[in-house]
Parts: C-alpha cells; sequence; structure tokens
C-alpha cells in the first residue's frame, strides 16, 4: 500500500469529501496517520508541515508494487490536474495541488515533488472559494469526458514509457506527442495555460488559441472565422450571438494590439476594451464563453473532434449557412 497526498489550496471545505474510494480530499488532515507521523515532518519542513495540517488534502491510496516513484507523482499531478480541469467548467475558481507527497506502508517518504504551476481564476488572481460534496460529484461526471482524451495505456506495453508526460501541465512539455492531438485535445492545452497564467493578456491569447483549435480552418481571416463559428455555436438567439461575436472580436483586438505595442496605456486598454471598464471583467467574460464552448465539445459536439478536414468544412458550412428546420 502506497498513499500519494498533497494540499488543495484555495478550496473551502465543511467536510471530507469521499470518491467512491478512488480517492478523498479531506477537510481536517492531521487526524490522517500519512500526515502524522514524524517522518512527514521530517522530509517536508516545519513550514509545508503546517499547511498540511491547516487545509484541505487530497490523498489517494493504492495497492502497487515496485513503480517508478516518479511516475507515480507525475500521474497523480496529471490527473489531478485534469480534475481541478472539471471543477473549473462548473465554476471559476483558482483551485490548485500544492507539492506531492509519495509514503509507502512503512510511512517512510519515497518521493516528494514542487508544484510547477499555479492556476487563477479568471481575473488572475488566488482566491478562496468554497467547495461542496455536490460540487465534486457533478465535477467528476465531466472527468469521466476529459479521460477519454488524456489517459491511455503504455505505448506497445513499453514499461519505460511515462504516460504522465501526456497528462501534466508543466514547464517541461517537450516530450509531448502535440502533432498526435485532436482540435479539442488542443484547445484543452491551451485552456490548460491559460488558466496557468495571472498575466492577463498571456491568458486572453492562450484563450484564442484554444478557440482557434476547435473552429479555425485555415489562417485567413481567422479573426472572422472564430468569432462567426464561437457565436453560432452558443448563441441560442441574435442577441446572445451579438454579445459573444463582439467578446472574441475584442480578445482579438486586445491581443494584437497588446503584442504590437498599441496598448500601452490604461486609456489605450479602455480603448481596445470597450465596453468594458477593466481587463479582469473582460477576462471574466472570456473564460465563461471558454468554459461553456469546452463543455459542448464533451458533449453534443463531441462527434466532430476527430473529423477529417473534409469532414470539419461541411459541418462548418452546415453550421453557419443551413437553416435550422432543415
Amino acid at each position: 500500500m502506497i498513499s500519494i497526498f498533497c494540499v488543495l489550496n484555495k478550496a473551502i471545505l465543511e467536510e471530507d469529501i469521499v470518491v467512491d474510494g478512488d480517492f478523498s480530499i479531506i477537510h481536517n488532515s492531521n487526524r490522517l496517520e500519512e500526515i502524522g507521523n514524524e517522518n512527514t515532518f521530517m522530509t517536508v519542513g516545519s513550514i509545508y508541515y503546517d499547511s498540511i495540517i491547516k487545509k484541505p488534502v487530497i490523498i489517494q491510496r493504492m495497492l502497487i508494487d515496485n513503480e517508478n516513484p516518479y511516475h507515480l507523482v507525475q500521474s497523480f499531478r496529471g490527473y489531478f490536474q485534469h480534475f481541478l480541469l472539471s471543477l473549473w467548467l462548473l465554476k471559476d475558481n483558482s483551485f490548485n495541488l500544492d507539492d506531492i507527497v509519495l509514503i509507502d506502508t512503512n510511512q517512510n517518504v519515497l518521493f516528494t515533488d514542487k508544484n510547477p504551476v499555479l492556476f487563477s481564476n479568471s481575473q488572475g488572481e488566488y482566491v478562496d472559494i468554497g467547495l461542496s460534496t455536490n460540487e465534486v460529484q457533478e465535477a467528476l461526471i465531466w472527468f469521466e469526458r476529459l479521460k477519454l482524451h488524456f489517459f491511455h495505456d503504455a505505448k506497445d506495453n513499453d514499461e519505460m514509457y511515462d504516460g504522465s508526460i501526456e497528462l501534466r501541465i508543466n514547464n517541461n512539455n517537450k516530450a509531448i506527442d502535440y502533432y498526435s492531438y485532436n482540435r479539442l485535445e488542443r484547445a484543452i492545452r491551451f485552456i490548460g495555460l491559460a488558466r496557468g497564467e495571472s498575466f492577463l493578456p498571456a491568458k486572453i491569447t492562450f484563450y484564442i488559441s484554444a478557440l482557434e483549435s476547435l473552429f479555425s480552418t485555415s489562417n485567413v481571416e481567422v479573426k472572422m472565422q472564430v468569432a462567426d463559428r464561437t457565436a453560432r455555436v452558443l448563441g441560442k438567439d441574435f442577441e446572445e450571438r451579438i454579445k459573444i461575436n463582439k467578446v472574441v472580436s475584442i480578445a482579438y483586438s486586445f491581443r494584437s494590439n497588446y503584442i504590437h505595442g498599441s496598448v500601452n496605456s490604461e486609456k489605450t486598454i479602455r480603448k481596445t476594451l470597450k465596453p468594458y471598464i477593466t481587463i479582469e471583467e473582460f477576462c471574466c467574460e472570456l473564460d465563461e464563453i471558454l468554459r461553456q464552448v469546452l463543455k459542448l465539445f464533451l458533449t453534443d459536439l463531441n462527434h466532430i473532434v476527430e473529423m477529417d478536414e473534409a469532414s470539419f468544412n461541411k459541418w462548418i458550412s452546415e453550421l453557419l449557412y443551413k437553416e435550422k428546420s432543415e
């Protein structure tokens, strides 16, 4: 039996949350055997130990022998980074995994891993918010859909294959087979990078890249393509489509103006973002659009994810021009 755990930052719990024996989110972790032992205290140090016993902890216990500790810890991080993405599909948040600790049956600490990325909320902030059992259960439904795209068996039974590379979001992603990603998987990767940014111009840039991954079919008039198609997919009526188109168009204008130096003062930022007063207000709107788009591609639009270029272009034409009654 091994145990892997880490602090879940920026989450306020009122009770322990147990997920069908798979993992638990513990509200009061100082009663856990793995955390109460002296080896843990000596390994992680007094500062992180104090954080562990005062904050919610995600813990997973597994009957595993002779596994690479590094791969186990990295797989844990990737697994729960995608679980956090599932929670983001429910609501804007800045939930984060902290440093991870791996402990064996004898309560010996085998491995620790520093957190490589911090997820911020839509406004680039790190804010404590509540997390309920019902929200976790709802997030697990989305998590099951995400698993289909990122959780795979070892390639060709290669025991040396580190499957966690495909899962985790950090600053060491060169080994990913990114060329084999479909449009949804590319978008999810960009959304993860956006959530890992508190610098809002970069967050906007990654969100636009996610939308382009899903909707763009060429490098010509990309702004119009993505704005129109996002609005068409999400908008339920004319007014809503106009609003969505406007938000996406503003995102493109802001990205372009900022990168090329046209946005160089608070006044020019407000002009680019008009009618939004602040970049934080605008990012909140854009974040919600990405959330709704990703939900659609995980459900009603999942059938187009693996379409070849010809089929996808046909789908786009029908989306834009075919009458609803046909």
